[in-house]
């Protein structure tokens, strides 16, 4: 029988807010790991920058893996992260459903809405999630028409 793994379960912070922020973006919650999903061609510095914050929150290293199926062609990035601990904390405090968001009825927890800064950071990471990539391409055409 397998160990759990020891993980730090930190308190709710701005870091926090925009990781809960991600997965309800771009994220997938089971009961024995998460997964962020992005573009490698547009998400990769973020998703260092992501899997450094998890670090940071939880004392455990994720992984970023580029999915090279032949039949990828959308250049898929994967965050991951398995730990059983970490994704009952998810679920437990926050409220993030397993598996499907919409059927599970995902939602800004409650104690992020409760403070403005926090509520930010969720949602930079809503936006980072969703939007993230077009949003740098978008920056980049603003600079080549300035520039």
């Amino acid at each position: 029988m397998g160990s759990l793994k020891k993980i730090i379960i930190p308190e709710l912070n701005e870091e926090l807010a925009e990781l809960v922020g991600v997965l309800l973006g771009d994220g997938t919650l089971t009961k024995y790991y998460f997964r962020i999903f992005g573009d490698s061609r547009y998400d990769k510095l973020y998703f260092q920058y992501l899997s450094k914050l998890i670090n940071n929150l939880f004392g455990i290293n994720s992984n970023l893996t580029v999915d090279k199926r032949s039949n990828n062609k959308r250049n898929t990035l994967i965050l991951c992260l398995s730990s059983r601990t970490t994704c009952n904390f998810l679920h437990i405090e926050y409220n993030l459903p397993y598996g499907d968001k919409i059927k599970g009825h995902a939602k800004i927890p409650e104690c992020i809405l409760k403070d403005s800064n926090l509520i930010k950071s969720c949602i930079r990471g809503l936006i980072e999630a969703c939007l993230g990539g077009i949003i740098i391409f978008v920056w980049y055409l603003i600079l080549i028409i300035l520039f």
